[in-house]
């Protein structure tokens, strides 16, 4: 038997300029989010959020990584090179 989540599915890379800025319009939206409720959290305990900290989380990196690797040309090259980086 094997495990469905072993073999991931392939994605559609995007093929249109509106949907790679959707993709990464979302991808900035959700780090930005992230590092707000992390900010947050911080200034809720009294203590000074760091950004470098904020910004690079081990789930901002892989969601960037990920985002990347999607698209096509320079974009996928880079996301290439970081997933490479961080593995």
């Amino acid at each position: 038997m094997t495990d469905p989540k072993s073999s991931p599915t392939p994605l559609a890379v995007p093929t249109s300029r509106l949907v790679r800025v959707a993709g990464l319009s979302s991808m900035t939206a959700g780090i930005a989010g992230n590092m707000a409720v992390r900010a947050l959290r911080e200034i809720g305990r009294g203590a000074r959020p760091d950004m470098r900290g904020l910004l690079m989380t081990p789930g901002n990196v892989t969601r960037v990584a990920d985002q990347l690797a999607r698209m096509r040309g320079a974009a996928m090259k880079v996301g290439q090179l970081i997933s490479m980086d961080a593995g």
